[in-house]
Parts: C-alpha cells; structure tokens; sequence
C-alpha cells in the first residue's frame, strides 16, 4: 500500500507502474537533453547562414523544430524545478544559479574572444567571423539564462493563485511583446511553457509513465504528431496571407504544449525499461541534468562553429556554411541512427520483459490478499 500510495502522489496510477518502472529524474532530465538537443539543433542552423544548394533542405529542419524545439525546453526547466520551488534560496542558487552564471560567464568569454580575434585579425577573418556567429545571437544566452530567471520569478510568486499566473502568461504568449530586446521577448513569449510544466509536472510524468507502459499507442501519437507539425509549420495557407498555421497566435501556443508533451512521451520511450540501474544513467541523463546543460548549451555551437573554421581553412569545405551544413547532416543522420536502434531495442526487449512483470504482479496481489485476509481476521 506504501508503494500505491507512492506512485499516486508523483501523479503515476498504479497500473502505469505495475506495466513499466519510469524514474522521475530519469524521465526529467532525459525529456529536458532531447528538447536541448532540438534547441542546439535550431541554433546552428541559425548559425550557417546561406545553405550550399544540396543542403537546401536544412533549413526546413528549422521550421520544424521552431514550434516545438523551445517551448518544451522550458516546459522541463519547469518540471525540473518542480520540487525545489519551496525550498530555500541558497538552495535555488546551488542547483540552478551556480551552473547558469558558470554558462553565462563562459559565454562572455567567448564573446570577449571574438572580439579581440576580430580587432587582431579583423572583422571578416573566418575565425573572428566563425566565433561571432555561435555567440552573437539570443538562442545561446537564452538557454542558459532563461530557466533560472523563470525559476526565480515563479518563487517569487508562490503566493500568486496558479490560475492567475497562468492567465496573466497566456496572455503575454498571446500578445507577442516586440520589444526589440530578443532575450526579453523570448521570456515574456515562453513563460506559459515554464509555467506548465511547473503547475503540471505530475502530468507530464504520468504521460511518460504511460508511454513507456503502452510504446505502440505512444509512437502512433508521435507520429500523428510529427505529420500535423509538418502541415502546421510548412504548409502555407490563402486564408491567412500565404503563412502558416504555426503563426497564428493560439495555434502556436497548442504547438508549444504539444512539443512538451512529445518530450515527456519520447522520455518515457526512453527510460521506462526494466534494466540495470546503470543503465539509467546514460548520456542522455548525463546532459539533462542541472549542473551539465548549461556548459553544453555553450560549448557544442562554438565547438561546431571552431571545427567548421578548421575544415574550411583546410579547404575540405567551400564555405563556414557549407562546413556547417556538412555537420548538421551528420548530426540529424547520427540521431536518425540512434533513434531507430533505440526502437530497435525497445522492441527486442520487450517480449522478455513480459514474465518478469506478471510475477511481479502476482507478487503485488498475493501481499495485497494477505493484508486483506489479515484484516479479516
């Protein structure tokens, strides 16, 4: 009964855990790297500029990732700090403050760096030139700032009723601020996101708990979800002058939500086997977690952007952008490979999986009946 009640209060029904074990910070941070991978993605597309013709199709990846990429980012920052919002400050300052301020100082080193190489070398030399563009945009500080500010704020909040906060962050989603500050428009626009995962994060855990108990339903809605993502992002529509639907106001916000729930559905996918607990500990945990991901929202654009500078020094590419649209394909052709050997294995474990759970489930039912013949007595 302890166990039951257990996973009723982490918002996971007991059949949910009799059918997979889905830990909580396994299932966070995993869900947290994926949507970090998605928002690096972004980012060095952002990066390469032109796009040689046979790479062409780059920069829709871009348009796909766009709706959904960020939004369920900072919907895992707010599930992740979930717990720690009644605690302490000094104990929000160790657990996400001191890793973002590392990232931020980090950042404006390199941003230091690239100056001085562009006073040296002058302002077009390909390495002053190669380390601006990973630096110079909003995306990088954005991601390594974002969910400690969010953090703060909603503490700052916590005597504020939820249904106020969320109307009051819906309402900046919807109003899309132009403050000509990109950092600041991208808090006001993705604070319903942070909020979402912070008010439902018992949600979005029993959603990867479900997933990793039901793989077949979970990729069909992945699917389902990727095919109206496309059509929402790419396809332009007469009604509204030629744009798409991602940028009406209310549909770009169910896309935001629903990048956030297909985070949590992959991250159930992802660790709701039964398996050694070492295999929990993977590398995708190792970057979702708090004091990891705010060095690597930093250290992989520039480490692309500095291998793309060598490679077109070398003459091995015709271009920084050319360079980097040989990277990117790389990188989509490594997570297409590892994703389909992920299935793969899910699929061949599965079956094995299946004796294991029912003596478990008659173990749970023979303690069950004991209690109740106990109490009989």
């Amino acid at each position: 009964m302890a166990g039951h009640l257990g996973w009723q209060h982490r918002g996971i029904s007991p059949s949910a855990e009799r059918k997979a074990f889905v830990p909580t910070f396994a299932a966070t941070e995993t869900g947290r790297a994926l949507a970090l991978i998605a928002c690096l993605l972004g980012v060095l597309i952002a990066q390469a500029g032109p796009m040689p013709a046979a790479f062409q199709w780059i920069g829709k990846i871009a348009r796909l990732l766009e709706p959904a990429a960020f939004p369920a980012f900072l919907a895992f920052a707010g599930i992740a700090a979930r717990n720690c919002l009644r605690q302490p400050w000094d104990y929000i300052v160790r657990r996400d403050g001191a890793p973002a301020l590392a990232g931020a100082a980090i950042w404006i080193a390199l941003v230091l760096a690239s100056w001085l190489l562009a006073r040296r070398f002058g302002a077009d030399s390909i390495s002053a030139a190669s380390l601006r563009a990973a630096t110079s945009g909003w995306e990088i500080p954005g991601l390594v700032l974002l969910p400690v500010t969010m953090v703060a704020a909603f503490r700052a909040a916590r005597g504020i009723r939820p249904v106020l906060v969320v109307t009051i962050a819906v309402l900046l989603n919807l109003w899309n601020v132009q403050s000509g500050v990109p950092l600041l428009d991208a808090a006001l626009h993705g604070f319903i996101y942070f909020a979402a995962g912070a008010l439902f994060a018992r949600w979005f855990r029993g959603l990867a708990a479900w997933s990793a108990g039901h793989r077949t339903p979970a990729l069909i809605m992945l699917c389902v979800w990727a095919v109206y993502n496309a059509l929402a992002s790419l396809q332009p529509l007469a009604p509204i002058g030629g744009a798409t639907l991602s940028t009406l106001p209310f549909a770009g916000l169910g896309l935001g939500l629903a990048g956030a729930c297909v985070a949590a559905i992959a991250a159930g996918l992802l660790t709701g086997r039964r398996s050694s607990p070492a295999d929990s500990r993977g590398l995708l945990r190792i970057a979702g977690h708090s004091g990891v991901w705010p060095a690597l929202a930093v250290a992989t654009p520039v480490a692309v952007a500095v291998s793309a500078q060598v490679l077109t020094l070398a003459g091995l590419a015709p271009s920084h952008g050319g360079a980097l649209a040989i990277f990117i394909s790389m990188i989509c052709a490594g997570l297409a490979t590892a994703a389909a050997l992920v299935l793969i294995r899910s699929a061949a474990t599965a079956a094995p999986e299946a004796p294991t759970l029912a003596r478990l489930n008659s173990h749970a039912q023979g303690q069950i009946s004991g209690q109740i013949s106990g109490r009989n007595r």
